[in-house]
């Protein structure tokens, strides 16, 4: 009896990744989006989100443009639906106008993690996770997370 090879984790994109990992070649953001290329991970991203990329791209790292785009061609995203705006106007009691569809969004995703650089907005005011049921982390915190699962599963545990 063949046995399936296990769901990746879903996790969310936050602007913020996407744009760190275009335009550096090093760090987690990048390394969590080779591993969406290759299908470890499942990426998941609203509209909202997308257009941010672009507008911050083509606005601050025009350089960055055209490795976004490769990238978006290459990995296999979850693209679901921007919320309706009362759900969006809802968070702005938690996080700025800017993140509430962002928050909007991966509740309706409903994935493993959201990952963000925003920790001031994001991450910090324990509401946020609290309301919305998210775990929400950085890149770096993710890829750790990751580095331990996968020595777990080699059979020692990674501190």
């Amino acid at each position: 009896m063949e046995v399936s090879p296990p769901e990746p984790p879903h996790l969310f994109f936050d602007a913020s990744v996407i744009i760190a990992g275009a335009a550096s070649v090093h760090g987690a953001s990048r390394a969590l989006l080779v591993l969406a290329e290759v299908g470890l991970i499942r990426a998941v991203v609203s509209p909202f989100a997308l257009a941010e990329v672009e507008r911050n791209l083509r606005w601050k790292l025009p350089a960055a443009v055209p490795y976004f785009r490769r990238i978006h061609e290459a990995i296999q995203w979850e693209i679901v639906p921007d919320p309706p705006q009362a759900e969006s106007e809802f968070w702005t009691k938690f996080v700025p106008l800017k993140d509430a569809p962002i928050i909007a969004a991966a509740i309706h995703a409903k994935p493993h993690r959201l990952i963000t650089l925003d920790a001031k907005h994001l991450i910090d005011p324990p509401q946020v996770a609290a309301q919305s049921g998210l775990v929400i982390v950085t890149p770096g915190q993710m890829m750790q997370e990751i580095r331990q699962h996968i020595a777990a599963g080699f059979g020692r545990a990674q501190t």
